[in-house]
């Protein structure tokens, strides 16, 4: 099978990393909990260039090694990569492409045959979804946290396994999308298809 992986929150855990980056650089006392929407100024209390401008700050000086993994993923993928072609399809932005490639580099070497990006938080200049993609690449199924992109990739008729977070609690009123709590999960389902 050809499996999509998105990258922030269901490989490495990217929320939490922010959270403390934003505590310690804006004075805040942010923690997983209570990141409840991916509109960040919303959970920050800014605008929205002001939520691209810190976003983009953390970027430029995060480093790959202080990124905690999701449990369980770095194994469960090593695992599912000799027997699958495994790709990351992210929300970041070209941009940011030389740090992705070293977080994913230095935490699933030789694990993912490509990335591609979409752009997120540059809606204006998005030509792309995560969707798309999908459709584009024959991606068979796909691994998400973001609760609308997960609708969206299923609305195209490919299977999606969200990931299960704080930000994605909406009830599942698609048969093509399965709710997942953790790697483990996430195998068995791939194993069952």
């Amino acid at each position: 099978m050809k499996i999509g992986v998105d990258l922030d929150d269901v490989l490495i855990d990217l929320n939490r990393s922010l959270s403390l980056f934003h505590n310690a650089k804006f004075g805040t006392t942010y923690d997983i909990e209570d990141v409840r929407s991916f509109e960040l100024e919303k959970v920050w209390n800014c605008t929205t260039e002001e939520m691209i401008r810190r976003v983009n700050i953390f970027y430029k000086i995060h480093r790959p090694h202080r990124i905690m993994t999701i449990d369980g993923a770095v194994e469960t993928l090593n695992r599912l990569k000799n027997k699958n072609e495994l790709v990351v399809i992210t929300g970041r932005p070209p941009s940011v492409a030389g740090k992705t490639e070293e977080t994913i580099a230095y935490h699933f070497p030789n694990i993912f045959k490509d990335i591609y990006y979409t752009n997120f938080f540059s809606k204006r200049e998005q030509a792309v979804t995560k969707a798309d993609i999908c459709q584009q690449k024959s991606i068979d199924i796909f691994i998400e946290d973001n609760f609308e992109w997960a609708n969206q990739i299923a609305e195209k008729g490919i299977p999606v396994l969200l990931l299960d977070a704080p930000w994605n609690q909406l009830p599942i009123n698609n048969p093509k999308i399965a709710r997942v709590h953790n790697w483990k999960e996430i195998e068995q389902k791939i194993e069952k298809k």
